[in-house]
């Protein structure tokens, strides 16, 4: 009968222990999709694979606008722009924009590509940032040149 007993209060113990594994992983699992959705685009930058992927394919001048009140949008925008530049592209000096001007620009959240319609430069960072795990938006705008992008980058999707 105590063998028993003991055996019976051992397997539930065994049982709220491999409970106690299951709630920690999902926890784990929980927390880990948070941390990716809240950490900074810039983090996730590889950014010799980026600038190599860049190196062989069409150039032009990459102009960056960042909403003035994001700092994430801005040092999304630093590291970026110094990527591409050292992949051979043109880059001007960043500039910063309100949220009613990144809306009259067609950017609503996240990464906007404005170029002239099947830019080969625009197509080839649009693919890049895309193969990185960035949703690159195009917008087109044929008044600019052959080969000059405007990125803007807008608030982080959450």
């Amino acid at each position: 009968l105590f063998r028993s007993v003991a055996e019976r209060e051992a397997a539930r113990a065994n049982e709220r222990a491999a409970k106690l594994e299951m709630d920690k992983a999902e926890l784990e699992r929980q927390l880990s999709i948070v941390w990716d959705k809240s950490k900074p685009r810039w983090l996730l930058f590889d950014s010799q694979t980026m600038i190599s992927e860049l190196k062989d394919k069409p150039k032009g001048t990459a102009e960056f606008y960042f909403l003035e009140s994001d700092q994430e949008a801005y040092f999304t925008a630093t590291m970026l722009s110094a990527f591409i530049s050292q992949s051979g592209w043109h880059v001007p000096q960043l500039k910063s924009i309100t949220i009613e001007s990144a809306r009259k620009l067609g950017n609503l959240g996240g990464f906007t590509l404005r170029s002239k319609t099947n830019d080969p430069a625009m197509m080839a960072l649009k693919t890049t940032l895309n193969e990185h795990g960035f949703l690159a938006l195009p917008w087109v705008d044929d008044s600019l040149k052959k080969g000059n992008v405007k990125i803007i980058i807008g608030q982080k999707d959450q």
